[in-house]
């Protein structure tokens, strides 16, 4: 439930602002980024009242520190490209509650994982004028169509893996050989890096990464 935003020029690195009174909990420098906490519950625009922990990535003028209260509506930072990125954007990631959970995976990303509580754009800020794009990107995705062969990852050592969980802690059901015929069901999201899709293959239902993000 990520979301890479631009401004209306691209290349252009924009401010963003608290959405609200936020309090930075953890930063990866290298990356632009930063985690930060609600001071306080608040309303998000599906009517939940709780903490807000949002995360943002990329900043190349960084200097968020932990501990640093931040007031609604002053600016948190910039867009760039600090990290893996491609473009101007800031990456945003939100979740319900207290989050600072991040672990580092084995391609040595720092990953901000928190999973079931995560909460669309959509669903926590109140955005006038705005107009949310789809989020698929055809530079990155590449559609596994019904009865169509599976494309391999960018990653061989991950095979093509088909796991009960759209993430790499998730059970291997089966591995996947190049050329197998499956059946496409949905794209689900973007999770530790990778594009997934879930579909069903000898009369079960799972998940693949079909793409790897830096």
């Amino acid at each position: 439930k990520a979301y890479d935003i631009r401004g209306v020029n691209s290349g252009v690195k924009y401010a963003y602002y608290a959405p609200c009174d936020v309090k930075c909990v953890k930063t990866i420098p290298s990356y632009g980024q930063a985690i930060w906490q609600s001071t306080n519950k608040v309303r998000f625009a599906n009517g939940v009242i709780d903490y807000c922990t949002l995360t943002t990535v990329h900043d190349d003028t960084f200097n968020a520190k932990v501990g640093q209260v931040i007031k609604q509506g002053v600016q948190l930072g910039n867009m760039g490209t600090k990290g893996y990125a491609t473009g101007v954007h800031c990456h945003i990631e939100i979740a319900k509650g207290k989050k600072n959970n991040i672990y580092k995976n084995k391609y040595g990303n720092y990953i901000f994982t928190p999973y079931e509580d995560e909460v669309l754009p959509k669903d926590a800020f109140f955005m006038d004028n705005t107009v949310l794009k789809n989020w698929k990107n055809p530079k990155y995705l590449k559609d596994v169509k019904v009865n169509e062969t599976i494309y391999k990852t960018t990653t061989p050592s991950e095979g093509l893996n088909m796991r009960d969980k759209s993430n790499l802690k998730g059970k291997i059901l089966y591995t996947l050989k190049k050329g197998t015929k499956v059946e496409y069901i949905k794209d689900v999201g973007t999770f530790d890096h990778y594009v997934w899709s879930l579909i069903k293959y000898n009369k079960k239902v799972g998940y693949v990464a079909k793409k790897y993000l830096k």
